[in-house]
Formats: structure tokens, sequence, C-alpha cells
């Protein structure tokens, strides 16, 4: 279940061993249900509250294990016998940090659509996601790519893509 916390940073976090166990599974493909946007690609959320992966009781370990579901769910996604269905299929990890709530895996049928997506590294591989969660990525995705993007001049982030670059 995705619960987006709007004002109640300090409340306690429960339950959280069952939300993990919850998201085990959508990683693992007993739960991997997309969310079909349109007919260029289809989304997969992190189904965990947002207080385990942000806000001020947001511990390095969970948004570490977090990370990890997201990959682990993207490698599924990326040797599933789905690939035989379409011409054109790829599998990509977008992020966004330090917001790890809003992070999604989509994969895209389309490869029009994909380019869009596809942009010129803008940050210092010191940030890398992987770099700072100390993740190894599987084979599969051996690209990642950030930018910086600022909504206003309060709120700025981290967007990165991390793919394949055989497309």
């Amino acid at each position: 279940m995705r619960r987006l916390l709007i004002d109640r940073f300090e409340q306690k976090l429960r339950g959280k061993r069952r939300q993990f166990r919850d998201a085990v599974a959508w990683a693992q493909g007993t739960d991997l249900v997309p969310v079909r946007v349109s007919d260029t690609y289809w989304k997969f959320v992190l189904p965990l509250p947002q207080a385990i992966t942000d806000g001020p009781r947001a511990r390095g370990r969970y948004r570490r294990n977090a990370f990890r579901l997201i990959i682990e769910a993207a490698n599924r996604l990326a040797t599933s016998s789905l690939r035989e269905q379409y011409d054109f299929y790829h599998v990509a990890i977008m992020l966004e940090m330090p917001s790890l709530f809003h992070s999604q895996v989509d994969l895209f049928v389309d490869r029009d659509y994909f380019s869009r997506f596809f942009v010129e590294n803008q940050l210092p591989n010191s940030q890398r996601p992987s770099h700072l969660f100390h993740v190894e990525l599987p084979d599969y995705f051996d690209i990642e790519r950030g930018m910086r993007v600022e909504v206003d001049a309060d709120y700025a982030f981290d967007s990165w893509i991390i793919t394949s670059s055989a497309w």
C-alpha cells in the first residue's frame, strides 16, 4: 500500500517488517502489477509508505533496502518472458533523489517514447544511486544518468535513469 505523508512526518511508523515483506513479494513478481499508463509504457511503483523511504524517520538501511527492491523488480522485468510479445521492450528505473517514494520501474514498449527520457549525464559519479547506497547493479543495467531538476526556488531534486545500453 502506498501512503503519502502530508503533515504527519513525526508519527511513529508501525509494521515496517510486514510492509517490507509485502514489498519483497512485489519485487519478486508475485504482486508485480503494472499501472498501464498508455500504449507506450507501463509503470510499476514501490508499494511502501512514504514514511519508510522519506522524511525524518527514514533510516539509511530502509532506503537502501527500498532501492534494492526497485532493482530486483526491474531485473525480473528485464528477464521476463514478456520480451517476446513486443518489438521493442526496454526496462528503466526512474529514481528521484532524495525522495525515493516517487521512484518507479518503467517498462517501455515504444522506442520513440523511451528516447525522450534518455538524457546526458549532468551529475558527478559520486552522486550515483548505486554509489550512495553501496549496491551492485545487475549486468542488464549498465547506464546511470542523472540531472538536476529545479521545480521552484524552494524545491529541487536529482532525477536518475538507470537502464541498459542495448536498445
